[in-house]
């Protein structure tokens, strides 16, 4: 039972014990009958509360959900420190995205370029040309984080991936719709440095729920970050077999 229900509950128990109460007194003070009438709303008041969040439970899957996705953008935040960001990713006309990129950018201490990876309109993904025109000037010094479907420039991707010179990129658990072994050259983007990390979903501690001053700590319970050194530990969790 949500909290909301059981102070429902108190102030619907609150008040008739006030009207039995006054009912008492009423017997040989009658002045107290306004009392009671305040003690009679407010057993209504409760019993309101208890119905409405009874019938209207809060969606804390959704705010902590909300939660974990903040913290993914404070911790890679923390890791591109000094560094040129784009970040490729859906809905960012929404009000969560934009606490998300306050978020990366207070980490960061930088700004970051937003880029809308799909087309609201006839709901179309980013192809590889739109994705080479994003990216158009990026150097080494350049961090593009893709937080979107790639399936439509994974060709250009891959081909990047191969090239030791250009851009960096870090590719988070909402990348491809969970399918990031999908690209067929992460190795070589490891070790060509132009991968930094993957952002992968490994973990789910039901007994943990987040609150905002808590990112770190609700990153560590479910994300894991898969680099370089950790890739061949970490296939399986990538969907390569």
């Amino acid at each position: 039972m949500a909290w909301q229900c059981i102070l429902g509950l108190i102030v619907m128990i609150g008040g008739f014990a006030g009207v039995l109460v006054c009912a008492k007194i009423q017997k040989t003070n009658p002045s107290i009958q306004p009392l009671a009438m305040v003690c009679a709303a407010v057993m209504l008041i409760g019993l309101g509360l208890y119905f409405w969040f009874y019938m209207n439970p809060p969606n804390y899957a959704m705010e902590h959900n909300r939660i974990y996705s903040l913290s993914v953008a404070h911790t890679i935040g923390g890791k591109v420190s000094g560094k040129k960001v784009i970040w490729l990713a859906n809905g960012t006309t929404m009000e969560d995205f934009k606490a998300r990129q306050a978020a990366l950018e207070t980490a960061a201490g930088t700004t970051v370029t937003l880029v809308e990876a799909s087309d609201p309109e006839n709901g179309m993904m980013m192809d590889s040309k739109k994705f080479k025109a994003a990216i158009a000037g990026a150097d080494e010094n350049t961090v593009v984080i893709i937080d979107s479907d790639f399936t439509g420039f994974a060709d250009e991707l891959n081909k990047m991936f191969r090239e030791r010179k250009g851009a960096k990129f870090i590719v988070t658990e909402n990348a491809g719709g969970g399918m990031i072994g999908s690209l067929s050259n992460l190795k070589k983007g490891f070790d060509n440095g132009r991968l930094l990390f993957v952002v992968v979903a490994d973990k789910h501690d039901e007994e943990f729920t987040p609150e905002e001053d808590e990112l770190d700590e609700a990153f560590s319970k479910r994300y894991s970050i898969i680099d370089k050194d950790s890739f061949e530990a970490n296939k399986e969790k990538l969907g390569i077999m």
